[in-house]
């Protein structure tokens, strides 16, 4: 899903992949040793999924699937992981992502695990929609823009709690 190189060997400098064979999710670091940290849960086929991914240097490299911390790997490690090198997202030598990747952000700093969940938390919710429309959105699995927009009207209007008033 994205990757970032070392110069001039381009050996992965760190990664956040999905195995292809089990849809479970994983992310490695790489200093003198490859780090991983991979998820205890597969991801369901056609099913939006919110991936984040924490690198506290020297520390801990975590991996949290829907809002929910799921694999953490402990290291330690002082080298720098800063080069110029382009980062890829939905690309790079573990080939391309066969997906649709929404909303990416890349923080300069960790983020809590409260934080963490609060964004996956907050999908459609800042859209400032009814309680009632976020409620039939969230029983919809719809928690982002992109889900929504992805939608035919004719299914958006199909889906329980939710009539032509909720997204007038």
């Amino acid at each position: 899903m994205f990757e970032k190189q070392l110069p001039p060997s381009g050996t992965s400098l760190y990664q956040l992949t999905i195995a292809v064979s089990s849809n479970t999710p994983r992310v490695h670091i790489r200093d003198a040793n490859l780090i991983t940290a991979t998820a205890a849960q597969n991801l369901p086929a056609n099913t939006w999924t919110h991936l984040f991914v924490t690198v506290q240097q020297a520390s801990a490299l975590k991996l949290y699937v829907n809002g929910a911390l799921d694999a953490t790997t402990n290291f330690a490690t002082t080298e720098n992981t800063d080069n110029t090198n382009a980062l890829q997202i939905g690309a790079g030598n573990s080939g391309n992502f066969g997906g649709i990747i929404d909303e990416v952000s890349i923080w300069n700093r960790s983020l809590s695990a409260n934080e963490i969940k609060n964004i996956y938390l907050r999908g459609a919710y800042r859209l400032n929609l009814s309680a009632r429309t976020l409620n039939a959105l969230s029983n919809a699995n719809i928690r982002t823009v992109g889900g929504l927009a992805r939608k035919k009207e004719k299914d958006i209007l199909e889906i329980e709690g939710l009539g032509g008033k909720g997204l007038t």
